[in-house]
């Protein structure tokens, strides 16, 4: 949808990459299973929160449930990919963009707390561009993609919401 958004927007893994993880493969052991999807490290250290939700979202809770994806809602909200969020350009646009929303980074940041502090910057503004995205979604006013219904063998509907 949006040029250089592909480069940090990683393929969710297969699902038998899924189901060789529950069974205790390696990464390196779903790759050699694998003859074209090979899974990336950042998406295997994930497969314990993909487990998770797939064990709680059924097709049903999909009209409640969605999944988003923080760089597809920048970019759409921005009309245009921003710069790395591990950029000090990155991060500014992105709390600009998230000021026009009415979000205070600040005054969010600082009522989370520094002690027990397991989030970094770049984790509050995903989690606030989601927020936009789920409000989005509610009113029916989200996009997607793919643009059209893609199902699974579970029947569930195979979407990024943004």
């Amino acid at each position: 949808a949006y040029r250089g958004v592909g480069s940090r927007v990683f393929p969710a893994p297969p699902r038998a990459a899924l189901e060789m993880w529950r069974n205790g493969a390696s990464q390196a052991e779903i790759n050699a299973a694998s003859a074209d999807k090979k899974i990336s490290a950042q998406a295997y250290n994930i497969l314990d929160k993909i487990a998770d939700a797939d064990a709680v979202v059924t097709p049903p809770k999909q009209h409640h449930m969605r999944e988003g994806h923080p760089e597809l809602a920048f970019a759409a909200r921005a009309g245009a990919t921003l710069a790395s969020k591990k950029t000090v350009e990155g991060e500014a646009e992105r709390r600009a963009l998230l000021v026009r929303h009415h979000f205070d980074i600040d005054t969010l940041s600082a009522s989370l707390g520094t002690k027990t502090r397991r989030w970094t910057v770049d984790d509050l503004l995903d989690a606030c561009v989601l927020n936009l995205v789920a409000r989005s979604c509610s009113v029916g006013a989200a996009g997607r993609l793919p643009a059209e219904p893609i199902s699974e063998s579970t029947g569930r509907d195979m979407a990024i919401w943004y």
